[in-house]
């Protein structure tokens, strides 16, 4: 039994004594009843059959219990000499085999003469051809995921080989309790059987054949448990037994999906940032001289101070990348996979050609480009993270197996961790609801978002040519991830809509029909709420108190409400709005020869030259209200097209510019005030930079 139970058959005196010592050691540990079960649930009976449950499946359609003493004999024939005795490849073998067991059952007295006589002379009528054994039945991909993890603890928890954990599971007459809600897997299979007439119909495109058609997996968790309840790995019906399942097998790159986990929960958490932060959608560095990394738009143009809100709601790259290098990759890289416990990440790897690869690089943690991806069943058990307060939950498929006899072999129910507060929670619960309210994701079942009360978030994914497509997203009930794309990735081409998203607006939509019929909208859940938080009035371009002067800002009040814990409420009154004198002639920045009547006061915002400092002239929407303070000797600008302080920079080095605009907000009065651009010796302007050895450091955010 030892050498069924580990598969070793080498011809070694290494192996033999090997053989014997557990042999040895395994009669210690069990009673002579005990091994004969293992043995009979783990014996080769031909045909892939491993245990007589599993051949009495295959040969007689039946459970072992319900067997005729005739076909007793028949599988007992096999053991011997499996494909000889086969009753199915060999039937005149068996009977001649099964006709000796029963003869000496007799002669043992353990049958009658009767009983004998009778099963000798009974015909042996196997299962109808073609019937399918246990081992390759299509069950659902939910299923499928089920073994895999079952197979995997059973040789992980207990110690078992593969082989033998295979056989236990087929033939062990084990029962698993799952954590399967059969509702959700059926609106989730109903919904993927008709996904690409869903999605091409939709954007009125023809439907690609089947053999070259995208795929996609999609992975629920019940918030209120955090088991994974719902698995779909594949577009279509499914049609092969434990074939490829997307949702827990398949790596793929989740783009802009991962900002959520990778930098913003961390950053809320480390309190790098707060959800009332300023930031500054800038460049974050320099890459083979382009700025890097770049947005999503097509304009290739900056939005320069921002709020971490519209940053997240917008899919900002920069910005997730500044707060990467603040607060290091390897510190990310740490909290992903011991406290989030994504398992595909790659710290350092050699491939077999030789190329080092690593998730260590800025664009890895935090634009989603990581070397093999994660899977959409990592992805949603992250995501429920922030539904659930902060604690972290292993999104299981089952919760234990038992013996046959009610014992139970393995206990699966995961422990809880908190890895976030609930502060950072709720500052990421409403974050991610901007985002599906009016951001990337706004397309989001609507009718739902309505229904739930828009307790709904969520963050869209896209790579690099369309090649991948992700939303991942929650309601206070379930958490979902969705994948779109090609097995081989290559472009998806355009979509009106994200297909990711359509998917699962679609089964977010099923999913949540029993709520809505069994629940008054009034009594529905909601994100948890912090009795410790309030709104305050902050400026959006510092992210701190607001003041009189964050309302004279040419574009407008900046003045917006922000969340805040009572204890981390902004005393700090706003420093970067200060007040100018303003030629309302030239509309340009006043000079000391402007007449006070033409003159009006406004609010600009005041940074250093090392805060913006670029190596090429880059579109910066706010460039034109920024102000910097000049040396009294300074000569101003005789270009109204430029920012009245260029001359605070090299020739080679640039604070940006605003497009659509001749003269800048910030440009200076040249026509009152020429002798301010007269050059008499006293201000030299600084030397061109050679190199970046020296150039200042960038600020990554505020407030």
């Amino acid at each position: 039994m030892i050498k069924n139970i580990t598969h070793e058959d080498d011809t070694t005196i290494q192996r033999k004594m090997q053989e014997i010592l557990r042999a040895l050691d395994f009669e210690t540990r069990k009673t002579k009843e005990e091994i004969l079960e293992m043995y009979l649930n783990t014996i080769y009976l031909s045909q892939g059959c491993y245990g007589v449950q599993t051949a009495s499946a295959k040969y007689f359609n039946k459970d072992v219990s319900e067997l005729s003493l005739v076909e007793c004999a028949a599988i007992a024939a096999i053991p011997q000499y499996p494909t000889r005795w086969d009753p199915i490849q060999n039937p005149a073998g068996n009977k001649e085999r099964r006709d000796v067991i029963l003869k000496e059952m007799f002669t043992q007295g353990i049958i009658t003469k009767e009983d004998y006589e009778e099963a000798k002379n009974t015909e042996l009528v196997l299962a109808t051809e073609g019937q399918e054994q246990t081992t390759s039945t299509v069950h659902s991909y939910y299923i499928d995921t089920v073994i895999s993890d079952v197979l995997k603890d059973l040789q992980k928890e207990l110690g078992y080989t593969e082989t033998m954990a295979y056989r236990m599971l087929y033939s062990g007459g084990l029962k698993i309790y799952t954590c399967l809600k059969p509702y959700v897997q059926n609106a989730l299979e109903d919904v993927y059987e008709t996904a690409l007439v869903t999605i091409y119909a939709a954007e009125k495109k023809k439907i690609p054949d089947a053999g070259v058609a995208p795929q996609s997996a999609i992975s629920v968790v019940d918030n209120s448990t955090g088991y994974l309840v719902g698995v779909v790995g594949g577009i279509g019906k499914k049609e092969t037994a434990r074939g490829l399942n997307r949702a827990t097998q398949s790596t793929r790159q989740p783009g802009s999906s991962i900002k959520p986990i990778s930098i913003y929960s961390i950053a809320l958490e480390k309190g790098v940032i707060s959800f009332g932060s300023s930031v500054d959608d800038t460049p974050a560095l320099y890459k083979n001289g382009s700025p890097y990394p770049r947005n999503s738009n097509t304009t290739g143009t900056f939005s320069g101070r921002n709020t971490v809100v519209q940053a997240v709601k917008s899919s900002f790259n920069t910005i997730p990348m500044k707060l990467l290098i603040e607060m290091t990759p390897e510190y990310i890289y740490e909290f992903m996979t011991t406290k989030y416990h994504f398992s595909t990440l790659v710290y350092n790897e050699v491939t077999p050609t030789g190329r080092v690869v690593s998730d260590l690089g800025l664009s890895s943690l935090s634009l989603g480009g990581l070397t093999y991806g994660v899977t959409t069943r990592e992805m949603t058990q992250a995501y429920a993270t922030f539904p659930n307060n902060g604690t972290f939950r292993e999104a299981i498929s089952y919760q234990y197996i038992e013996t046959k006899d009610g014992e139970i072999l393995i206990s699966n129910m995961p422990e809880t961790e908190q890895i976030l507060s609930e502060e950072t929670a709720f500052s990421m619960n409403e974050l991610l609801k901007g985002v599906v309210s009016g951001g990337t994701g706004s397309k989001a079942s609507p009718t739902l978002k309505k229904e739930m009360n828009n307790q709904m978030a969520g963050k869209t994914g896209t790579t690099n040519d369309s090649k991948d497509l992700y939303f991942s997203g929650y309601t206070p009930y379930y958490t979902a991830a969705v994948w779109f794309g090609y097995d081989k990735p290559k472009s998806l081409g355009r979509f009106s809509t994200s297909p990711a998203l359509t998917l699962r607006s679609k089964c977010m939509d099923a999913i949540h029909q029993p709520i809505i019929d069994s629940t008054a909208k009034k009594d529905r859940l909601t994100f948890a709420s912090m009795s410790k938080v309030v709104k305050c009035k902050i400026c959006k371009v510092s992210g701190l108190k607001a003041t009189a002067a964050c309302e004279l800002d040419p574009r407008g009040s900046q003045v917006t409400q922000s969340y805040f814990m009572v204890s981390k409420q902004p005393k700090t009154e706003c420093n970067m709005h200060v007040q100018v004198k303003w030629c309302t002639v030239s509309k340009s920045v006043a000079g000391p020869d402007c007449p006070e009547e033409t003159c009006k006061v406004i609010s600009l915002v005041k940074l250093n030259v090392t805060d913006r400092y670029f190596e090429t002239n880059i579109k910066v929407n706010d460039a034109q209200y920024i102000y910097m303070t000049v040396p009294e000797n300074y000569v101003y600008p005789t270009d109204t097209t430029k920012a009245f302080f260029i001359n605070l920079y090299p020739s080679n080095r640039y604070p940006g510019y605003s497009i659509n605009t001749t003269r800048p907000v910030n440009s200076f009065c040249v026509e009152q005030n020429q002798s301010l651009t007269a050059d008499n010796g006293s201000y030299k302007r600084p030397t061109d930079v050679k190199d970046n050895k020296n150039a200042p450091s960038q600020t990554t955010a505020g407030g």
